[in-house]
């Protein structure tokens, strides 16, 4: 069920053409939508365009990842319900809409958690047996994509907005527990950063993350570039889970046609750079797998993290009726049973007793 691969990366709700699911080095397409366009009016949705990407996945034989992101891509229905709505301006320089205005819901507001979990519910319910789908994100306590805040270091703002470690964590355990009772099949990634302060918050989320699926959890960073400092806690976060789990990386933007120079134009670069944490894949923007000059660059990512060029990745045709066992670090666990199994070596003084679930699928999911 481990990801492994490179997908392409286009921009959101991009129709899915041929060569946004790239060639023979790339698995498939990352996919992202809003809040708005799948549920424009509380409890109408629109499954459409997700639906024609895997339509567009299974005559390509390719795969997807999914992101509907949340936070600023929130309905306007969400602030008539009465969920605390901030306004803004984009703060974020690598941003195309760098200094717009924008308006994000208070994520720490309860009423727009639990309106964000039913559509995660109704998502799930959906798309829970799509082999199409490599791997799912989980969004929403955050701006976007990621676990970042909107504002995110306007610490007046969120303190009068009741801010404190334990309730963004508990925000993030009430999502992540969404996804996993309608999602048993698939993995579920997180995009790790501070979401606030630089106060364990990541760390925390991450760890209930890994506690609750065990190795269907795949841990990610969205910044990688050459310039990457292996000293970046972020990174580190995700290279402490490599042994444990998949990891991968989404890179900070395109090394091609950027007159910002983000990437510094080198790809292979930051690749080296994500391979050194242990990845297994790597999200690069669609600039980049079009260009011709990058073929190798493509190639060798997809060959350097042990991808079947040209084959798909993880479930397989289907997942199966009944999952009669898992192993996970010499130990067998069958049917719904829970094994706690000590760590230290990825946590280092941190160590916590780690949840292995392994799940009876047919007890979820009529056969």
């Amino acid at each position: 069920m481990a990801v492994l691969g490179v997908y392409c990366l286009p921009k959101s709700n991009s129709p899915p053409t041929d060569k946004k699911f790239g060639g023979s080095s790339v698995i498939g397409m990352s996919v992202r939508t809003g809040w708005a366009e799948t549920e424009p009016e509380e409890g109408v949705y629109d499954f459409a365009y997700i639906d024609s990407v895997i339509s567009a996945a299974r005559v390509l034989n390719k795969k997807i990842m999914l992101r509907i992101l949340a936070g600023k891509t929130s309905p306007l229905w969400i602030y008539d319900a009465g969920v605390q709505r901030i306004d803004y301006f984009n703060t974020n320089p690598n941003s195309p809409s760098f200094g717009e205005p924008r308006t994000s819901p208070n994520i720490l507001d309860q009423l727009y958690i639990d309106k964000w979990t039913n559509l995660v519910s109704v998502m799930g319910t959906r798309y829970s047996r799509e082999d199409r789908i490599d791997l799912i994100h989980m969004t929403g306590p955050c701006e976007g994509g990621e676990l970042h805040f909107p504002l995110k270091t306007d610490t007046a703002l969120w303190a009068s907005l009741g801010y404190t470690k334990d309730l963004i964590v508990d925000r993030w355990k009430q999502t992540i527990d969404a996804y996993n009772s309608v999602l048993p099949f698939h993995p579920l990634a997180l995009a790790v950063v501070n979401p606030h302060l630089d106060d364990g918050a990541k760390e925390e989320i991450a760890d209930y993350a890994f506690l609750e699926l065990g190795q269907r959890f795949h841990c990610q960073g969205n910044y990688l570039a050459v310039t990457t400092n292996p000293s970046f806690e972020p990174y580190q976060l995700v290279s402490s889970f490599s042994p444990h789990t998949t990891t991968g990386f989404q890179m900070l933007w395109s090394a091609s046609n950027d007159p910002l120079n983000r990437m510094s134009g080198d790809l292979k670069g930051a690749i080296d750079v994500g391979l050194v944490a242990g990845v297994k894949y790597f999200e690069i923007y669609y600039k980049d797998i079009i260009d011709p000059d990058l073929l190798d660059e493509i190639e060798y990512a997809a060959t350097s993290v042990g991808a079947p060029v040209g084959l798909p990745s993880t479930l397989g045709d289907s997942p199966p009726a009944t999952l009669a066992s898992v192993e996970y670090n010499n130990s067998i666990l069958y049917g719904n049973n829970r094994e706690y199994i000590e760590h230290t070596d990825r946590f280092g003084d941190r160590s916590v007793s780690v949840v292995v679930q392994a799940y009876s699928q047919s007890s979820r999911v009529p056969t």
